[in-house]
C-alpha cells in the first residue's frame, strides 16, 4: 500500500491527470506486451490484491484512450486532406468561372464588332445608292468602299475563325477542372502528361 501512502502522496493525482499523449514509443511497446499477457486481467488482479484491481482498470482505460487517440489523429488527418482537396476544387471552379466569363465577354465583343462592320458596309452602300454624285466622286467613294469592305471582310473572317475556338477552349477548361480539379498536384501532372503523350501519338498536337 506504499504506492498510495506517505511515500507517494501525489500518486492518485498523477493517475487522475495522466496525459496519454505523453507516452513514448518504448512505453507504448511495454504497454502492448503487458496487455498481451494472459494473466493481466481484472479477475486475476482482484485475486492478487484489492488495490490492484482499480489499477488494472486504469491501465486498460489508458490503453483504450491511446487507441481512441490514434484513431482520432488518423481521422483528423483524413479530414484535413479532404478539406485541402475541397479548397483546391473550389479554387479551380473559381478559375473556370472567371475563364468562362472572359470567354463570354470576348464572344459578345466579337459579335458586336461583326454587327458594326455589317452596319458600316450597309450604310456605305446606301450612301452610294441614294446620293447623286458626280462620276469622279463616285469613283472615289467606290474605291474607299472597296478598301473598307476588304478591311472589314478580313476582320470578319478573323472574328468568325475565333468564335468556334472560344467554345472549345471553355469546354476543354471545364473538362480539365471537372476531372483533374479534385486530384492532388502530382496526380494532376501525371494525368496531363499522359494526355499529352496520347495527343502526340494521335497526331493531334
Amino acid at each position: 500500500m506504499d504506492l498510495c501512502g506517505e511515500q507517494n502522496p501525489k500518486f492518485l493525482d498523477r493517475l487522475t491527470n495522466f496525459d496519454v499523449t505523453s507516452l513514448n514509443v518504448v512505453t507504448l511497446a511495454q504497454l502492448t506486451r503487458l496487455l498481451a499477457e494472459p494473466e493481466f486481467n481484472i479477475v486475476q488482479a482482484a485475486q492478487v490484491s484489492a488495490a490492484l484491481k482499480p489499477l488494472c482498470w486504469w491501465v486498460l482505460s489508458v490503453a483504450e484512450l491511446v487507441r481512441i487517440t490514434k484513431q482520432a489523429e488518423i481521422k483528423r488527418g483524413k479530414i484535413a486532406d479532404a478539406e485541402a482537396r475541397v479548397a483546391t476544387t473550389e479554387k479551380y471552379v473559381r478559375q473556370l468561372r472567371a475563364e468562362l466569363n472572359s470567354a463570354a465577354l470576348e464572344e459578345q465583343r466579337q459579335s458586336k464588332a461583326k454587327r458594326n462592320a455589317e452596319h458600316d458596309i450597309a450604310e456605305m452602300r446606301k450612301l452610294i445608292e441614294d446620293t447623286d454624285l458626280s462620276s469622279q466622286n463616285l469613283d472615289q467613294l467606290e474605291a474607299a468602299l472597296a478598301s473598307l469592305q476588304s478591311h472589314w471582310k478580313s476582320r470578319l473572317e478573323e472574328i468568325e475563325a475565333q468564335l468556334p475556338d472560344l467554345l472549345g477552349d471553355a469546354t476543354l477548361a471545364a473538362a480539365a477542372v471537372a476531372y483533374s480539379g479534385p486530384l492532388l498536384s502530382t496526380q494532376r501532372g501525371a494525368a496531363l502528361e499522359a494526355w499529352h503523350k496520347l495527343l502526340l501519338g494521335a497526331g493531334g498536337w
